[in-house]
């Protein structure tokens, strides 16, 4: 009897764990979505060129993810366009004689997650709005690195309700 009584607790206790707590091994992003194209993005600000180092950062964080793949657009099952709506450099500290300890880069994009089949939008138009902190004398890569943000936020916003 207190084998049987043994046997139940654990087997209990296997299940619960395997049951979860809503955890998922699988992923978050939807099933129907593997091939990616990521098109163009206007760019509204005064800095050209501003809009490549978008696409590249885009691009990354779908390599990145795994389960994604990069597509032309006549082979992808959904694209990714929009327009770069503001990119701006302001100091957030200084010392008392004025000079600028670190700033802050806001980057917002809108865009839209299209089918590549029939149009409709699987993500309707969205704005996204980020900002990253730097100290003043990190110059290399500071673009890249608030891209890269927006980048992880855009892709995030294709995963699955739970």
């Amino acid at each position: 009897m207190k084998c049987i009584k043994k046997i139940t607790v654990v087997f209990f206790a296997v299940f619960l764990f395997f049951s979860g707590c809503g955890y998922t091994t699988d992923s978050l992003i939807r099933d129907d979505i593997t091939d990616v194209y990521i098109g163009y993005f206007e760019n509204d600000t005064r800095r050209h060129g501003l809009e490549v180092d978008l696409r590249r950062a885009l691009s990354q964080e779908v390599k990145l993810h795994g389960r994604l793949k990069l597509a032309g657009r006549d082979n992808a099952d959904s694209i990714i366009e929009g327009k770069l709506i503001d990119y701006s450099i302001s100091a957030i500290t200084r010392t008392t004689e004025g000079d600028i300890l670190m700033k802050r880069i806001t980057v917002e994009v809108e865009y839209r997650w299209l089918d590549g089949l029939s149009g409709r939008e699987l993500v309707p138009a969205q704005r996204l709005r980020r900002r990253v902190f730097l100290p003043v004398g990190h110059q290399e890569g500071e673009a890249e690195q608030a891209f890269s943000e927006i980048a992880q936020s855009l892709i995030q916003s294709l995963e699955r309700e739970w």
